[in-house]
């Protein structure tokens, strides 16, 4: 916190090489460290509990004199932009703390609306952090917004997010070298982009009874800071290692669009779609997309209008650095994949594809058809249909797998060592070329092997893996740049 004709120490900040996140590098942060050191920053309401005082109005440049028109923002609005600050506070080992002004003390962000008829064409704009001109880190919010909804998922918060995400450091992604690639300038990347996600045209339809209808078209936004705006925050202010740090379960509402990143410190973590009937795609990969199936209302039948971009294409990132273990499908026919960790991967319903990728995974594609790939590292699979195809595709790397069957007659496939039978009835387990460990359940069991392969003895049995899931210079510098 400092007070209204201070500021509070901020530092140049070099690029970090990636151009990820030098494209989102507005050249300032707050504190007197360099890259990667965290800070505490305070902000504030001027004029939500008396006048405000400001700097002379020099300090907000030319033309603009922002705080001349200044209004403050509402409560319901007070309460997003806490949420808002908290947002990114989530991500980077940043400290924003409210502050109650008083004509002493104020924020090193402060927050208000205007109406400076340089601002009619934005949503809002915000400064750069500065440690010469007390404007730095500055907020001002267009004076039409102030009875919207500014809830998260609107609009509003989105813009919200961008405007803070200037405050504390980032620029636009198209605006000074380096810039992003046309193809990721855009919101399924970074909430610093102008462009929308590609696919977040969403359509509402309302059916009013008696063959009456309504519909509307919205563009979803982030909810969210996205994945470069995560890396590029973490790169100045280092990361967030307390948030999300115990065994969290993410799951979704099939009605309710989004687009958002998933930053989490540790634990034993689950992303999960079982609520879902459409086929969903759950990657574990950090630094990749998933695609939770949420689509737009169809139109009524004979009705015409724009089409809707929005099915769920690309809504969910794992950020960088962030190892989410298990997922969970639902009843469409998903692809669940996964990553270096040793994941567990319940396709529940639907004919599914689990793709384990690296470590040790235990694999069970539940109900209907299902393609199984352990990849490399010792993998469980869980077989309870006749097509269910378990691939091995690495002998070098594919570790000693093992298969648990519930069908009547199963054979092992190519670079899958040893199974056991958990049908209790009758059942034929065969193996193949390698030395298999091919062990009987309860019923009346034949195990059968192929040349080359070793039956079991009957005793001792490998053991079933738990298969549940969890739940400053000397001349004054330049007036900062004003970032729409």
């Amino acid at each position: 916190m400092t007070s209204p004709t201070s500021t509070m120490p901020a530092s140049a900040v070099a690029d970090s090489g990636d151009i990820l996140i030098d494209a989102l590098l507005g050249g300032m942060k707050w504190g007197n460290a360099g890259a990667g050191v965290g800070a505490a920053v305070g902000y504030s309401f001027p004029g939500a509990s008396g006048s405000a005082v400001w700097a002379a109005p020099a300090a907000y440049g030319s033309p603009q004199n922002e705080p001349a028109t200044a209004s403050p923002l509402s409560p319901a609005n007070q309460a997003a932009a806490r949420l808002a600050m908290q947002a990114w506070a989530n991500l980077a080992n940043l400290s924003l703390f409210e502050v109650g002004e008083t004509a002493t003390v104020v924020g090193d962000i402060r927050l208000a609306h205007t109406a400076d008829p340089a601002i009619a064409p934005y949503w809002g704009w915000s400064l750069y952090p500065n440690d010469y001109w007390p404007a730095g880190g500055d907020i001002w919010i267009n004076g039409s917004r102030a009875t919207t909804e500014w809830s998260p998922g609107t609009n509003d918060f989105s813009s919200l997010l961008h405007e803070i995400g200037h405050s504390l450091g980032l620029k636009h992604p198209f605006e000074d070298q380096p810039v992003l690639p046309p193809t990721l300038d855009n919101a399924q990347y970074t909430l610093m982009a102008y462009e929308s996600h590609p696919h977040g045209l969403f359509r509402d339809v309302v059916d009013h009874g008696g063959g009456s209808y309504s519909w509307t078209y919205f563009t979803v936004t982030p909810q969210t800071p996205m994945l470069y705006d995560v890396a590029a925050i973490q790169y100045l202010y280092g990361a967030n290692t307390a948030y999300r740090n115990g065994d969290d379960l993410y799951g979704f509402d099939p009605e309710s669009p989004f687009f958002m990143t998933i930053w989490d410190a540790g634990g034993i973590d689950t992303v999960s779609v079982a609520n879902f009937s459409r086929a969903c795609t759950l990657d574990l990969r950090a630094g990749h997309f998933s695609s939770i199936a949420i689509e737009s209302d169809p139109l009524p039948t004979g009705a015409s209008g724009p089409m809707a971009t929005y099915d769920g294409t690309d809504n969910l990132a794992i950020a960088f650095g962030v190892i989410i273990e298990n997922a969970i499908g639902g009843s469409g026919g998903d692809l669940l994949i996964g990553n270096s960790a040793a994941n567990v991967l319940d396709g529940g319903d639907g004919n599914d594809t689990l793709d384990g990728a690296e470590g040790g995974d235990t694999l069970n594609g539940g109900t209907g058809i299902d393609s199984l790939t352990g990849g490399d590292g010792n993998d469980f699979y869980y077989v309870d249909h006749a097509g269910d195809v378990v691939s091995e595709t690495n002998a070098a790397t594919g570790g000693i797998d093992l298969v648990f069957t519930s069908v009547g007659s199963y054979t092992l496939g190519a670079r899958v060592e040893n199974a056991r039978i958990l049908a209790t009835g009758a059942a034929n387990l065969t193996g193949n070329t390698l030395d298999n460990l091919l062990c009987a359940g309860i019923g009346n069991n034949v195990r059968t092997a192929a040349p080359a392969a070793t039956p079991s003895p009957g005793s001792p049995e490998p053991a079933a893996p738990a298969a549940s899931l969890p739940a400053s210079p000397a001349a004054p510098p330049p007036v900062p740049a004003t970032t729409p």
